[in-house]
């Protein structure tokens, strides 16, 4: 702290600073110790006067916050301010226009930041967000250390990960190519098993078709010979009961019936 004061009002060059016609014709820089030192011999050493917070605010250490949609970003935290309500800076953020504020903060403690506004005369005060709440009550430099274990186990975890995952894949591929293997194994068993249904359906079916042709086959060799009689000879009818011994007239075969019942009556009237 004492070398910051030191630094701050030997060689801090202030651009802000509106130096007067009298400082800019004595080749007064705008650094406080010149400034002091021309003020004790040409203002009767009456001082500037701030209050103490504003002293204090220039005092500590500055640094650059970024404002994103998820609050004003700094040192991997995250912060929010009334300021940035009113003036909806997240939202605008979240349209995909970010950008980056001056900001003051005490190493000591991560609970506050300070938005630096007119060149140090005025500030806002920016606290933790209730998300960040592991992080309260802590000095930035026990924060760096945490986030830089975490960064060095999530490093070494992501190794470990790929490792597994190596594993992983190699035990899986033993298992689909173990089961490619039974598959074509079973395939090529189920083929044969077809190959010799297949056969033996063949087989049967040859089989009994010889045994068909055999039992169905027409042989006129091994038939029984029949004598030949002709066809074309009529043989006539004769009454051998016939008393006169009259020869019978050939019946035609449409009138056969009533030529028979004829001769029955006949037969009975001799009687």
């Amino acid at each position: 702290m004492i070398r910051n004061v030191l630094y701050h009002n030997n060689h801090h060059h202030m651009q802000w600073y509106d130096r007067n016609e009298f400082m800019i014709a004595d080749d007064i820089l705008p650094i406080p110790r010149e400034l002091w030192q021309w003020g004790i011999i040409n203002r009767n050493g009456r001082l500037k006067k701030q209050p103490e917070h504003i002293v204090k605010l220039n005092l500590m250490y500055h640094g650059e916050a970024t404002v994103t949609a998820a609050g004003i970003q700094f040192k991997d935290m995250h912060y929010g301010c009334d300021l940035a309500l009113r003036e909806q800076w997240f939202v605008k953020a979240r349209a995909g226009k970010t950008w980056r504020v001056q900001v003051c903060y005490d190493p000591r403690s991560t609970d506050e930041i300070y938005l630096w506004l007119d060149e140090g005369h005025r500030f806002e005060t920016c606290t933790l967000l209730e998300r960040e709440e592991r992080y309260m009550n802590k000095r930035f430099e026990e924060v760096e250390d945490l986030l830089e274990i975490e960064k060095y186990q999530g490093r070494h975890q992501e190794f470990n990960n790929m490792l597994s995952k190596i594993e992983l894949d190699a035990h899986t591929k033993a298992i689909v190519e173990e089961a490619a293997k039974k598959t074509d194994e079973a395939m090529k068993q189920n083929q044969e098993s077809s190959n010799q249904r297949i056969k033996g359906t063949r087989q049967h079916r040859s089989n009994e078709k010889m045994l068909n042709r055999e039992q169905e086959a027409f042989k006129l060799s091994e038939q029984p010979q029949v004598p030949n009689i002709p066809t074309n000879n009529v043989v006539p009818m004769r009454r051998e009961d016939s008393d006169d011994g009259k020869a019978l007239s050939y019946i035609p075969p449409a009138d056969k019936l009533s030529k028979i019942k004829a001769y029955m009556i006949e037969d009975g009237e001799e009687e």
